[in-house]
Parts: C-alpha cells; structure tokens; sequence
C-alpha cells in the first residue's frame, strides 16, 4: 500500500481461532523518506485479541407442528416463538439455516434474508419459526 505525504488509510483488522484463547501480533508500518530506497520503521503497535468460546442458549430443544386437514381446507402458515440467549460477553454472527418449509422470522413475522448472517447481541433476542406455505391441496 502505497500513501503520499499528507494522506492516511483505515485499515480493518480481522482474526478468527477455532480455539478460545489470547493472541498478541504487531503491526509495523514501515517508509521511504525521499529519494533514500531504504525503509525506515516509523511505528511498530503490538495488538492484543482475545477469542471467546460462543455460548447460546436455545428457549426449546424441539418444536412440533400438526395439521389436521380437510380437502377442502386451505393450510395457514403455522409459528412459534424461539428465543436465543448470548451468554458470551460479545454480540455473536450466526447462519440459521432450516429447510423448506422451515423459516425464521422476525417478531413482525417477516422471514429472516435467507444465507445471510444474523447478529445476536448480548441477552435475548426472539424471533419465530414459521412453518408451512399457504397453498391449498
């Protein structure tokens, strides 16, 4: 990465570790200062990252779904509430991902961007788990 003098660049750090634990690293940015095509170490800052173990807890470890259905009958969409708690000390990203015809929804009902990460701050967070599709048989 190349700056003219004057100019400054943000840069986003990222890590990941399968395994908790505390990992220190440095980061050092060197110059070339005028014609000279030596580098010089102009700053030289150790970074401290520490990984935690995720932790959630699920509100119910099964859901259960039953239609009785006459032929004549239309199948309503079917919800119950599910509710996650992050007991980490860090919000969390997780993919929910269920099958057809499984989704999550938000509270208002609306199913969840499919393939997307979901973030679950710190405590509680609820959502629903709809099952079914409105279609008639």
């Amino acid at each position: 990465m190349g700056l003219q003098p004057g100019q400054s660049v943000d840069m986003v750090l990222r890590g990941f570790s399968h395994i908790p634990q505390e990992v220190q690293d440095y980061v050092l940015c060197e110059a070339v200062i005028g014609t000279n095509i030596m580098k010089k170490k102009i700053i030289k800052t150790i970074i401290t990252c520490e990984f935690i173990h995720p932790s959630i807890e699920v509100s119910a470890r099964q859901f259960s779904f039953r239609v009785d259905k006459k032929p004549s009958d239309v199948l309503r969409l079917q919800y119950q509430p599910l509710a996650l708690k992050n007991t980490c000390l860090l919000p969390l990203d997780l993919m929910l991902d269920l099958e057809q015809p499984f989704l999550i929804c938000n509270v208002d009902q609306q199913p969840l961007p499919h393939g997307q990460p979901v973030r679950v701050d710190v405590g509680l967070m609820n959502w629903i788990l709809r099952a079914g599709k409105k279609r008639r048989f």
